[in-house]
């Protein structure tokens, strides 16, 4: 099950990946080059509201699997899915208003490292892209239930199929407009789109999980909230410490830099595509085999994925160094084209990336937060201190090789000893506990 949903969604990202490659041609040109720098560190920020759903969609991941493979009460199912629908809305609407204070502050241009001519559009392009992806966190629960079901095939369909749309959609407001407003909403809009129509139909579909007013309890709330503070917390710190490179590179080397880092990241990002289309349903396959005893089968799978993943990012983050400048230069031009030092470090990091992506998995399904938490929460301001001191000191793959370092020095090292202590025989209950 495990290795069907993640070939199916090798497959459709695969296919979201070869439509954002030719699309991202008709963005730059369409942008021109600075402005496509700012469209991508704006694109980023949506990392840092997606922790707004307060942890709910990891929860679901979690629970639900674990709720169904002990009991099968469906009565719960439904109370769990109505309490994670209830606080995502509320998060919706919480990014919404953030966003509007956001836009109003008179120095976001110069945050974000704006272009000359572009400071005008900047609030507006923020505002409308960021309130529309809260939008995405309730709607995209419909695809954390199918995977909590075991049905992450169809999940993987939809979430490429949204994305896809979006990629295709916004190459062709920027080529026809060159409009940062109009090709921010182009970016999400569809997506927004493509999850109410998935909403429903699994809503409808899976009437043992739908969501209901008259199972709104105080118990559900404080139940979920139990998992989801934890999951928030280990969020919050890893898209704090893992998500800034781009604000970074933005704010100390200029947009332009950033626009570099932007493509860079998006021809490395064959490694990270096929590294979570393989775990695509591996949290929700552990916390089910977890609940149901099924520790060696766990482990098995826990190290085929660890070991495969790391050998593919060496291979594939070579190749790439050799002819990563080529690739970009015959993909989007000069203008772009990267240092071979950002290559060597973005090659090291994707593959540590994919590799440490299992272990990561494993501990969440196992409930064992304790430990992740402090180690994230020691690793941010480890992190965010090297990034501005490798990026003023050696450019713009400063940020990345702060990621690397403090990643696998801090959290990677401790978080392979505690997921092998947990896969010992009679040990797994002891420690989620």
């Amino acid at each position: 099950l495990v290795r069907r949903a993640g070939a199916v969604a090798l497959v459709a990202r695969f296919a979201n990946v070869a439509v954002g490659l030719i699309a991202t041609p008709f963005l730059v040109e369409g942008l021109q080059p600075a402005v496509f720098g700012l469209f991508a560190t704006i694109t980023s920020i949506s990392a840092f509201a997606s922790i707004s759903d307060l942890g709910v969609g990891g929860s679901l991941l979690t629970l639900l699997p674990r709720s169904l493979a002990s009991s099968g009460d469906e009565r719960a199912a439904r109370r769990l899915s109505t309490s994670a629908y209830t606080v995502s809305l509320g998060s919706t609407v919480a990014i919404a208003v953030i966003s509007i204070a956001i836009a109003q502050v008179d120095d976001l241009a110069i945050l974000l490292g704006a272009p000359p001519g572009t400071t005008d559009e900047v609030a507006t392009a923020f505002l409308v892209y960021m309130v529309l992806f809260g939008c995405t966190i309730p709607l995209g629960l419909a695809g954390k239930i199918q995977m909590g079901l075991q049905q992450g095939s169809a999940a993987a369909l939809w979430q490429a199929g949204g994305a896809v749309f979006a990629s295709v959609f916004a190459a062709l407001v920027a080529v026809t407009t060159g409009q940062l407003v109009l090709t921010m909403t182009a970016s999400i809009l569809p997506l927004v789109l493509v999850l109410v129509a998935q909403t429903c139909i699994v809503l409808v579909r899976t009437p043992n999980v739908r969501p209901s007013l008259r199972l709104l309890e105080w118990s559900g709330l404080k139940s979920l909230s139990k998992t989801s503070g934890a999951l928030l917390v280990l969020q919050i710190c890893a898209v704090v410490a893992m998500q800034t490179d781009l604000i970074v590179v933005s704010y100390m080397l200029g947009s332009e830099a950033a626009g570099v880092l932007s493509v860079t990241t998006r021809v490395f990002g064959l490694t990270s595509i096929v590294g979570t289309s393989m775990l695509f349903q591996f949290w929700p396959a552990m916390s089910d085999g977890l609940a149901r005893g099924e520790i060696a089968w766990v482990r098995r799978e826990w190290l085929r994925l660890s070991m495969g993943l790391g050998v593919f990012g060496v291979v594939v983050g070579g190749i790439l160094v050799l002819a990563g400048r080529w690739l970009i230069d015959f993909w989007v031009g000069a203008a772009l084209i990267p240092p071979v030092s950002l290559l060597v470090v973005m090659a090291a990091w994707n593959a540590y990336y994919i590799a440490i992506l299992p272990t990561a998995q494993l501990l969440n399904a196992a409930h064992a937060f304790k430990m992740q938490t402090w180690l994230v929460v020691i690793m941010v301001p480890v992190n965010l201190g090297l990034s501005l001191s490798l990026t003023a000191s050696i450019g713009v793959a400063g940020s990345t090789l702060a990621s690397l370092i403090s990643h696998a020095f801090i959290v990677g090292i401790a978080s392979a000893v505690q997921a092998s202590r947990i896969l010992r025989p009679n040990n797994y209950a002891s420690i989620s506990t």
